[in-house]
């Protein structure tokens, strides 16, 4: 028994993407890079700077 999906039914189960689509792609990677950026990169870079200032000061 086969367990790999035929090329022909993988090709009718994704249908082309339109204009509209296209739009909604966008939002999504920016709101993920807004939220990527305000929980991680944003307290990483607070955190690098407060240790910056402790080694400073001894």
């Amino acid at each position: 028994m086969s367990f790999f999906i035929s090329p022909a039914f993988a090709d009718a189960a994704a249908p082309a993407a339109g204009p509209a689509g296209s739009g909604f792609e966008w939002i999504f990677l920016v709101g993920f890079l807004v939220i990527f950026y305000l929980m991680i990169w944003r307290p990483q870079a607070k955190r690098a700077k407060e240790q910056k200032n402790l080694l400073g000061n001894l």
